[in-house]
């Protein structure tokens, strides 16, 4: 039963806020100060007692099986971008020197922050970050109208009384593995004709 204690999300939170104490033991002396600032995940102990932070965290999950796809497509248009802006800015442009710069450049603007720390030289790779934007946009919205939807309902349920967010946890990780067993068959078509 102890055993089955840290494979839970609170004992996982309960391992993450005593190790940095025990690693700062068996590094060397340069990387003490790093250890040090990973102290700061004792706070994700006050999940624990904290409603509100169970209650954020719920919704989270609850729109995870929604935002999973939205996420690969994200990282589809992510990775098709950074290679082709790779392939385009490689010999022009002396701030890109590998696929890691290309990747932050193309993540920094269909992200929409910009920094202007890089900028494109190329004309061809201006208007593929133009091309990416869209879809990426389009996803972003997405993922903000589900995301939005899971709290909606987690905030209707704790304004009615009926959210307690240990026990919802439970059935939300049952429905998770419901939808999962239905999304294998659907795979695996001959195994959905003997099921029927």
């Amino acid at each position: 039963d102890g055993f089955k204690y840290t494979l839970t999300a609170l004992g996982i939170i309960d391992l993450l806020a005593i190790a940095p104490f025990w690693i700062g033991f068996f590094v060397p002396p340069q990387y003490l100060n790093t250890i040090r600032a990973l102290r700061m995940l004792r706070l994700l102990k006050w999940f624990r007692y904290s409603r509100p932070m169970q209650l954020v965290a719920f919704g989270f999950y609850k729109s995870w099986p929604q935002m999973k796809p939205l996420l690969f497509n994200l990282f589809i248009i992510s990775m098709t971008s950074t290679a082709v802006v790779y392939e385009i800015e490689k010999s022009k442009h002396p701030g890109i020197d590998g696929i890691f710069d290309a990747f932050y450049y193309t993540t920094v603007n269909v992200g929409t922050s910009g920094y202007g720390d890089l900028g494109s030289m190329a004309t061809a790779s201006r208007c593929v970050i133009i091309l990416a934007f869209i879809p990426a946009l389009i996803v972003f919205s997405a993922i903000i109208g589900v995301t939005g939807q899971a709290f909606e309902e987690i905030f209707d349920m704790e304004r009615s009384g009926k959210a307690d967010p240990l026990t919802i946890f439970k059935t939300e990780r049952e429905n998770h593995k419901q939808m999962a067993k239905t999304n294998r068959l659907y795979r695996k078509p001959w195994k959905r004709q003997q099921n029927l």
